[in-house]
């Protein structure tokens, strides 16, 4: 049955014409999509539990990294733009790495399916033209530069004004059938010590670690959990820049995409060195590509060494080649490049 669906999508994959009524027929299926987005948005940036619920795929864009955390949406509306704007190529054939990717790993698979590529920096950048052949590519720096907050400025302040002086603590986080595991109680005497002079601790989980119960050691130290919602969720971006304007530094044990957000954001962040491992949960291709590959550990071991050293000595040249702070696009601009893609 699955070599039967990949033949499929492989006939799919070679029509414009065959990707815009897949889609078509997926979000028919999720009618209620929309109002359930609605729905969440006005729910408290606090009750993690219901805006980590799973939710129905609702793919507007054939390639699937373009629906995750609202990505393709919300450059949509910083470049003045509907999806209705778009011819079938620009919904279709559109790639957006979509997180910090540290490596060589490319993943082509997806990426030959698209005409235009963006990413977040010049580095990853290099990686994809080394790789991929006769696809655009473009860093445009950290995806957070494209949203709007979640809470308008007055909920900010009044949040701020309640929680007083706010340390965000992002955890490794599992992806998909990957689970991070790391030394938990390390984590929390760390978090501990760097809270002096805070008076508020919010952790942002993400929406599988929910699922897996990631959040009780954090409530047994009385922080406040929190989540910018489900991978699907189009206000994920603009619920976690809520998060960050909430806050005034960062902690982390992980050199994530939220060091670029929080670079972005202004924000200092601190992050705590210790060993993340990834257990597999269930078999895929592209986890055995990203953790067993010799030449992508290796690129990704010197890539966090780079970073590290540079968040000491604020690098910023360091620091613009791996977040591409520097890349960020003007509406126009934005505009100009995803209508680019014929």
């Amino acid at each position: 049955m699955s070599r039967v669906k990949e033949l499929l999508l492989k006939i799919v994959d070679r029509s414009s014409l065959l990707r815009s009524l897949f889609t078509y027929y997926k979000c028919s299926q999720n009618s209620n999509f929309l109002k359930e987005i609605d729905r969440r948005s006005k729910l408290s940036i606090f009750d993690y539990k219901a805006l980590g619920k799973e939710l129905s795929e609702y793919p507007c864009f054939y390639i699937p990294d373009c629906n995750y955390y609202g990505l393709y949406h919300n450059l949509l509306a910083y470049a003045g733009l509907r999806k209705e704007d778009l011819n079938l190529n620009q919904k279709h054939y559109f790639y957006i790495e979509h997180g910090l990717v540290l490596g060589s790993y490319v993943n082509s698979y997806n990426i030959g399916k698209a005409k235009l590529v963006t990413t977040l920096s010049p580095v990853r950048q290099s990686h994809i033209d080394n790789t991929i052949k006769g696809v655009q590519s473009h860093a445009i720096g950290p995806y957070i530069h494209y949203c709007k907050s979640l809470l308008s400025a007055a909920e900010i302040t009044a949040k701020k004004s309640e929680f007083g002086k706010v340390l965000l603590v992002i955890p490794s986080h599992s992806i998909g059938s990957v689970t991070a595991e790391f030394d938990e109680d390390s984590f929390i005497a760390a978090i501990r010590k760097k809270r002096v002079g805070f008076d508020t601790v919010i952790v942002c989980l993400y929406w599988k670690d929910i699922d897996n119960g990631a959040d009780k050691i954090y409530l047994d130290e009385g922080f406040k959990i929190s989540t910018a919602g489900h991978r699907d969720d189009l206000n994920f971006l603009p619920r976690l820049k809520s998060l960050f304007l909430l806050a005034s530094e960062v902690y982390t044990n992980n050199t994530g995409t939220h060091v670029a957000y929080s670079l972005n954001v202004g924000l200092p962040i601190g992050i705590y060195y210790q060993k993340v491992s990834y257990k597999v949960l269930q078999y895929f291709r592209i986890h055995s590509e990203l953790l067993e590959d010799e030449k992508n550990i290796s690129s990704s071991d010197l890539a966090r060494e780079a970073i590290r050293e540079a968040l000491i000595h604020d690098d910023r040249a360091v620091l613009n080649q791996y977040f591409g702070l520097d890349q960020v696009k003007s509406p126009e601009e934005m505009r100009k490049l995803l209508l680019s893609n014929r």
